[in-house]
């Protein structure tokens, strides 16, 4: 069941990419800094089902001072 899978709401996508942006970081920028690969940010900006490291939300947090939260 897919709605059971963790991703990002609507809301929480277009709050992490605002404040990405307001931070003047691309994708490859914060994912450099949180040593991630780039597809975990394109995952989650773009809606996808996050299947690796649930964790890298409490560093995206962190990093860009935001409170996202997984819409299961």
């Amino acid at each position: 069941n897919l709605k059971a899978l963790p991703k990002l709401s609507d809301e929480d996508k277009q709050a992490m990419i605002k404040a990405r942006c307001d931070k003047k970081m691309s994708q490859k920028d914060l994912a450099n800094t949180l040593n991630c690969n780039i597809k975990i940010i394109q995952d989650l900006e773009t809606g996808k089902v996050l299947t690796g490291d649930k964790q890298i939300l409490v560093k995206i947090n962190r990093q860009l001072g935001t409170k996202l939260k997984f819409n299961q």
